[in-house]
């Protein structure tokens, strides 16, 4: 339980970094990257991700966590279509 609380600690201090300060506009321009809807959907998915580990952190039980079956191979159909648009757009 230690663990989940210290992810979420971590989580929530990285929220707070990444949404109170330029750090991350500061990352892109560093890398020439200008586009401010680039710049807000970075920020926007690194909170998302924050949010998620502050989630998993306090409110998940263990028990919850399944375990998988080795030697299946699953393909989900959203992952794949997500990886073909991907692979067309580069």
């Amino acid at each position: 339980m230690n663990e989940r609380i210290l992810v979420a600690m971590i989580s929530a201090a990285s929220f707070l970094i990444i949404a109170f300060t330029p750090i991350v506009p500061l990352f892109l321009y560093y890398y020439d990257i200008n586009n401010v809807y680039i710049i807000k959907a970075v920020i926007g998915l690194l909170s998302l991700l924050c949010g998620y580990g502050i989630i998993w952190g306090l409110f998940k039980k263990e028990g919850e966590i399944k375990q998988k079956k080795e030697g299946k191979i699953r393909i989900k159909p959203i992952l794949a279509i997500a990886g073909i648009i991907i692979i067309c757009i580069a």
